[in-house]
């Protein structure tokens, strides 16, 4: 067996990976962690059985898992169990095949692996194309916090030099604000898929104005990688590292982006791309972080330069998430944040309060900086203030992300591991209360909302119209299109701009309640019986009148139909009448029957829109409602309700008790009932629910 000399004694240096089971030495049985991979498995199930009973507890409370991860890592460290150390010295005491070397290889793997898919969800479209705003914030809040440069030399003279020099001690403050300052892209877009509003425009806003940040960021710690090596290394080996940075982004660029390009183009669509490329990639992103690291800068840097050229999505985008997401935020990722927090020894956090008192200052004062830095362009571009406080907390998130930075500048000795630890503490804080802040004050169901009005009631008369349409089956095509020639005209006056989506899922009526609760804009739900769409679509010479029925009662969603039928005036073949039903009792006058009453007034005056008819029913109770209702359904091919009515009457809101489909309401469910004896197709609609 080989073997290496150290200070004078002959030691192993090479070891076995394999052991023969627990009777190898009966008398001894933990022989077997003499070997690597008894050892690694050991310690990998010591690292999810301490994460899963922590998460047992802490999910009660809806803490992020992440959270979990550390408390396992601190569990396992020198604390407690000390698993490191213990774990050293099994294998060989050269420290590159020590009993940790296989934990640490799987946690940088870990770290490189969810690096390089977080910036592969990151949209390049939404990231470069938000408007000034983020541009702002990500420029500002990369600048801002670097002020705190400025208190670095406070209590200089009062640094304990057992603890460190002073010029380190400097370095050391001087890191913990650069650190502080940045805003790493993987970590803003994890914590944005957490609270699932990453496509939202509070989301876009976050993701554009890091990628702003980080590209500052990368561009200014590749220079500071550059600096240390021509002062610590060697003049020549500093301009090598900086060429061979110039030569990286031209092959990513000129080579391996129109390579990318190539794969999409020469994929079918609706086909997979082929594993040969998926796994090309992935080999792509390794050997930059290898490249990166000969050269002396931060392996992370190649992953994440090579993730922001990979489009998002279909086919290349998708095909690398579903080949590696899960193995990684599942199994690497969990012992990629326990091992680095196994590191942290908090007992030095209390033993060296007074020489990192600065520190922990250094650390608040950056993070009151980043928070304004962020919340004051927020606010001077009219943000909400809700909106501003959420965009600020989810730019100064510090979690375990940051443990790339912090690994390396302990490694590169700019910090104690006292500091070390109170990072990591730091950011254990982070991942357990910013989430929970951020999920009570800004509701995720408000995540589409845009600010201003989504709906026709507000409308410009000659604007467009433009239509989100969403189908379950093929046969939902034509009935889409007989809908959609209604509103149609014959000039260009009244264009309409219609986008498709195909929500395949088997649950339709909890998939059409969750629009109906969260949808940013008006909504309608088309039942079509197929008299409608036949007569609708001209398939031959002959063209069919359509007759278009409206019930109206009152409130906010028969305005809104009503507003809709108003624009089918213009198609020629279009008959619309509107009937009103009128309860024969006394109700006390409210603000929405002087909505109402306006929204008919042109509807009324005959003289003034010879295209609709006006008819007003009086009923004196439910069931009498329910006949009227029925018998309209005889006469038309189209009925337009809306959603929800005016309910003070008694008679009307008695009838909720027997609906059978509430997303309908109570007009929509009496035309849709399966009882009902006509082949007339009901849209229903709802108003703009999210309202500035």
């Amino acid at each position: 067996m080989d073997t290496t000399i150290y200070s004078g004694d002959c030691r192993l240096s090479v070891f076995n990976i394999s052991s023969q089971g627990l009777w190898e030495n009966l008398k001894s049985p933990d022989v077997i962690f003499g070997y690597s991979l008894p050892l690694l498995e050991m310690q990998i199930l010591l690292i999810f059985f301490f994460i899963v009973m922590s998460h047992m507890f802490l999910r009660c409370i809806g803490v992020s898992q992440i959270a979990s991860y550390m408390i396992a890592g601190i569990i396992l460290g020198p604390q407690l169990l000390d698993v490191l150390e213990k774990s050293s010295g099994k294998l060989s005491v050269d420290p590159a095949l020590d009993g940790t070397a296989m934990l640490r290889c799987i946690s940088v793997f870990g770290s490189l692996m969810f690096t390089f898919l977080m910036t592969v969800r990151t949209s390049r479209r939404v990231a470069f194309h938000s408007g000034k705003l983020p541009v702002v914030i990500g420029i500002v809040s990369f600048f801002a916090p670097l002020f705190g440069l400025g208190f670095k030399n406070v209590f200089s003279n009062s640094i304990d030099p057992h603890y460190m020099p002073l010029d380190k001690a400097l370095g050391e403050r001087t890191a913990i604000v650069i650190t502080q300052s940045a805003i790493l892209l993987p970590s803003t877009t994890f914590i944005l898929l957490e609270l699932n509003i990453l496509n939202s425009e509070l989301g876009r806003l976050a993701l554009s104005a890091t990628v702003i940040n980080d590209i500052l960021g990368i561009f200014s710690m590749t220079l500071a990688s550059i600096q240390a090596t021509y002062v610590h290394v060697s003049h020549v080996t500093a301009y090598r590292d900086g060429v061979a940075v110039f030569i990286f982004l031209l092959i990513v660029f000129l080579v391996f982006k129109p390579i990318v390009q190539w794969v999409i183009d020469r994929t079918p669509e609706d086909k997979p791309v082929k594993n040969v490329y998926v796994h090309a990639v992935i080999l792509t992103a390794f050997a930059s972080a290898a490249y990166f690291a000969f050269f002396n800068m931060k392996y992370i840097l190649g992953p994440l330069m090579i993730g922001l050229i990979i489009p998002e999505g279909p086919p290349l985008g998708s095909a690398l998430e579903a080949k590696y997401e899960k193995l990684t935020m599942n199994i690497f990722l969990p012992i990629s944040i326990t091992v680095s927090t196994m590191r942290c020894d908090g007992i030095r956090i209390l033993t060296e309060f007074n020489d990192i008192f600065v520190n922990i200052f250094l650390t608040v004062l950056t993070l009151v900086l980043k928070l304004v830095a962020c919340l004051a362009p927020c606010l001077y571009y009219k943000l909400p203030l809700n909106e501003s406080i959420a965009v600020s907390l989810i730019l100064s998130y510090k979690s375990f992300t940051d443990f790339i930075l912090y690994e390396a500048v302990l490694d590169d000795t700019y910090i104690s591991q006292a500091t070390y630890a109170f990072l990591i503490i730091y950011s254990l804080l982070n991942a357990g209360i910013v989430p929970l802040v951020l999920r009570s004050m800004y509701d995720p169901k408000r995540k589409y909302v845009n600010y201003q009005k989504r709906d026709i009631l507000h409308l410009e008369p000659n604007s467009h119209l433009r239509i989100l349409t969403c189908l379950h089956k093929p046969e939902n095509v034509s009935e889409i299109i007989a809908l959609l020639q209604l509103l149609s005209s014959p000039n260009l006056d009244f264009p309409i701009a219609v986008t498709v989506l195909h929500s395949d899922d088997n649950s339709i009526r909890n998939l059409n309640q969750q629009l109906l609760d969260s949808a940013p804009c008006s909504i309608g739900i088309l039942v079509d019986r197929g008299q409608f769409s036949r007569k609708s679509i001209v398939t031959s010479k002959k063209m069919y009148n359509i007759d278009v029925g409206v019930v109206f009662i009152g409130g906010k969603d028969d305005r809104e139909a009503l507003s809709l039928v108003k624009k089918m005036k213009h198609n020629l073949r279009v008959r619309v009448t509107v009937t009103r039903l009128v309860f024969n009792n006394e109700v006390e006058p409210n603000w929405d029957n002087v909505l109402d009453n306006e929204g008919l007034k042109d509807v009324k005056v005959r003289e003034e829109n010879n295209d609709i008819v006006y008819i007003e029913r009086v009923v004196t109770s439910g069931a009498e409602v329910v006949t009227v209702v029925r018998s309209l359904a005889e006469e038309y091919d189209l009925m337009v309700v809306g959603r929800d009515h005016d309910m003070t009457s008694k008679e009307l809101s008695g009838l909720m008790e027997w609906v059978e489909l509430p997303e309908l309401g109570v007009i929509g469910d009496l035309l849709a009932a399966r009882d009902l004896n006509s082949n007339v197709s009901v849209l229903v609609i709802q108003q703009q629910q999210q309202q500035v």
